[in-house]
């Protein structure tokens, strides 16, 4: 059997709040049994056949304003029958951009880090679990997406996790991974390994 490919797509010095060094050894871990990981941070030249290389893109991009058109390139991956991982600050994208109609939703802000309450629905582990986590709010563009993960903030339950078509390609949202701390728990590396395999990599 061919060995499976994930590509991870993060900033190091544009990181403007998120640089993907703080989370990288922990998705390492969760997801090293599922196939070889790729690491890449000068991803602004990549085109959509390099994409296609790889089984599932992890995107945890954090300098969302300066991706000179990279957002096309995913959103154009996405659509040819591409296999996409929003995870946590990855889901921000520019206003009106194809990669925001392709995720089905955006980031609009967050209230200060707290002690967070996830709920999940029809997905396999723990049911209910705690994250000292940014609570972001997103703003969903339509219902075509299965929400399989809920954070409580404030007496309000808010979502955290989505499964989505786009066109021929599949993504998945998934709310925490701010920083290694939440990276370092076993409960998110579980969750974080189940929607790859989501995702079809087995």
């Amino acid at each position: 059997m061919t060995e499976k490919k994930i590509m991870i797509l993060g900033d190091e010095e544009q990181a403007p709040y998120h640089p993907l060094s703080r989370v990288l050894p922990g998705i390492r871990e969760a997801l090293e049994s599922l196939g070889e990981i790729s690491v890449c941070t000068d991803y602004r030249g990549l085109t959509i056949s390099d994409l296609q290389l790889y089984d599932c893109i992890i995107s945890y991009l954090d300098d969302y304003q300066n991706l000179n058109g990279f957002d096309d390139i995913l959103a154009d991956y996405l659509a040819c029958d591409g296999r996409l991982l929003a995870l946590h600050n990855g889901i921000i994208s520019r206003a009106g951009s194809k990669l925001e109609k392709a995720y089905g939703g955006n980031f609009v802000t967050h209230p200060p880090r707290c002690l967070l309450v996830y709920r999940t629905a029809k997905w396999p582990g723990e049911k209910e679990f705690q994250l000292e986590e940014e609570p972001y709010m997103v703003r969903q563009l339509d219902s075509e997406k299965q929400i399989f993960l809920t954070f409580q903030y404030q007496g309000e339950d808010y979502p955290a996790g989505w499964c989505r078509n786009y066109k021929k390609g599949r993504m998945i949202y998934l709310a925490p991974g701010h920083d290694e701390k939440t990276a370092e728990s076993k409960t998110f590396r579980r969750l974080l390994r189940e929607c790859v395999i989501k995702l079809g990599i087995r």
